[in-house]
This record gives C-alpha cells, structure tokens and sequence, in this order.
C-alpha cells in the first residue's frame, strides 16, 4: 500500500522538488549563503514529520528561510508522509536503523547525534566549525555547564541569527563568531570571543571538509589540535572518492552542478581496504588519537564504504569540570 502511494504523488513531488529548490538557490545566491548549507536542513524535517527524530527548531526554522515554501515543501515530501499516515510505515532508508543506498544520510545523522550528546558531558567547551543551519549544539547544550561556540562564514551566520529570532528559538546560551574564512583567522576569532585553549573541548566538524583542498583540511585538524587540552573530542566526516571523483555518470553530473553555483567538491579520501588506518594517518600529528571509526556503505554488497565519520580524542579524557 506504501508503495502504491508513493508512485501516484511522485510526479508531484518531483515538480515541488524542482521548483522549491531553484527558489532555494535564488534565494542563496541572493544573500550569498551556500546553498548546500541551507539544504541539509530539508532531511531533517522530513525525519521529524515522520516521528524518527524529534526537532521542532528546525521545523520552525525552515518556516522562516527566505524562498522557502511551506506549501512547495509539503508537496515535495507529501507522498511519503501521505503514505506514512496511512499505513504507519517508516521507508528503511529513513527510520532509526536505516539501510539502502538511500540511507546514508540518516545514519550520518544518527551518529553524529549520538557522539555529540556522549561528548558534551566530558568536556568543558564545544566548538561547531561551519555548522551552517545545524541546530544540534543548541539542543545538546542547552541547560550543560559549558560555554558553546558556533563559528561559521559571515552571510550564512547572519541569515541564521535572522530566522532564528523571526522563529522565536531562544539561542542565548550559544556564542555565534562570524568569520570570513578565507581573509580571517578563524583560530584568532574563536580566542577573540572567550575560547579557553586550557579546557577540554568537543569539536565538531561536519560535511565541510569535501570542499577544502586537502593541505586545507590538514592545516586545519593541526589548528585544531593545538588548540584542544587533554580531554578534548574531535568529530568529522570524510568522503570517499568514489563520491568525490565517482564513476557514475549520474553522480558525476551532479557534482558538475554543485560546481556551477560555486561549491565544487574537492577533498576525498580512498576509503577502500583499511579506512581504519587511513583515517589514522590523517589525523596523524594533530594530538588526536583515533578512538571511533564508522564507514558507510551504500549497501551490504558494497565492499567499500563511500563516507566514514572519524572520533579522536587527546590524551588525559578524564572528566575535569568543576575542579
């Protein structure tokens, strides 16, 4: 019966999808906001009308941001919630133990929700580098005794700051640093804004580093490390080749237009054999010690994983709050 839904509303879903996001990139391009930033957001609130993961700020969010549809989003997503509604089914690539190959961001979700909510009682500080339109670091610090820093470019903080007050979402517990990344020290900014190198600090950097060259991602897991005192956590994802420099030619056509409105993906990691040992030797000499490594794979039949999320933590992880 699910599917038999599905089927009849897709041609619709499919035109909203179409529309909402070349509103969407207007919008964007207008306001000079990655695009990309501005659509993870969408996954979310399609988990939350499906009662898999409760966010009711990026509901309201999502109310606010310029260009977007309520009605054009409803659309897009409506045979599935439809669908949903009436036979009570969850689609296996988006429930709690999501699988398939459109799963993956899902279980990216999952996880990164689950090693910022462990984290955030072991440390003193947390750090949330280009979290874009990401709300996790208000739900999982709010009411904590630790002072949380939201660092990210100029235009995409300022639309942030913007649509979270026409929401209404309380966000004073947060200290949000605008940066220009690319003429700025982000290092400088975050120091300038109370940042206590001598705390121990969750940092948390997600689906970023794909469009950084890699001497950048490098130089920037070292600034990291030399910032963090013993105890600190550091949370990242990786994308595999076979994403960034893909064989198939719809994947590759895709990248192309991501490149042609200014977002071109640039760093992959081969992820194939060992990704244990090459997520090692990327974090090698920024003081964080491979503690958790979590490959995704399309599927069960795939035999190299396509995206990994990498933990680290320096040495000393004992809990020193309130000594």
């Amino acid at each position: 019966m699910f599917l038999p839904l599905q089927a009849l509303g897709a041609p619709l879903g499919a035109l909203a999808g179409v529309v909402t996001g070349a509103r969407g990139l207007a919008a964007t391009r207008r306001r000079g906001v990655s695009f990309t930033a501005a659509a993870v957001i969408e996954p979310r609130w399609l988990l939350h009308q499906l009662g898999v993961r409760s966010d009711p700020r990026t509901v309201a969010m999502l109310r606010h941001m310029p260009a977007e549809a309520e009605l054009g989003r409803w659309m897009m997503f409506g045979p599935t919630l439809l669908a949903h509604r009436l036979t009570g089914f969850v689609p296996p690539g988006l429930g709690p133990r999501a699988h398939g190959p459109a799963s993956l961001w899902t279980r990216r979700i999952h996880a990164f929700d689950r090693i910022f909510a462990e984290a955030v009682p072991r440390v003193e500080q947390v750090v949330v580098l280009g979290g874009g339109f990401d709300l996790r670091i208000l739900e999982l610090t709010e009411g904590e005794p630790v002072r949380a820093f939201d660092v990210d470019q100029k235009e995409t903080q300022a639309l942030k700051l913007e649509v979270m007050g026409k929401a209404g979402i309380a966000h004073d517990h947060v200290t949000y640093l605008p940066v220009d990344f690319r003429r700025e020290s982000w290092v400088d900014t975050l120091r300038q804004g109370g940042f206590d190198p001598s705390r121990p600090t969750y940092w948390h950097w997600e689906s970023v580093s794909l469009y950084l060259d890699e001497a950048v991602v490098r130089e920037t897991l070292r600034q990291i490390g030399e910032l963090s005192a013993p105890g600190s956590v550091l949370a990242q994802d990786v994308y595999g080749t076979a994403l960034t420099r893909p064989r198939d030619p719809l994947l590759g056509a895709a990248l192309r237009s991501v490149a042609m409105i200014g977002e071109p993906v640039k760093f992959g990691m081969d992820l194939s054999g060992d990704v244990r040992a090459r997520a090692e030797d990327l974090l090698a000499g920024t003081g964080f010690a491979l503690t958790e490594c979590i490959p995704l794979r399309p599927s069960p039949v795939h035999r190299d994983p396509v995206y990994a999320i990498l933990v680290g933590e320096t040495g000393g992880g004992e809990d020193t709050r309130g000594a």
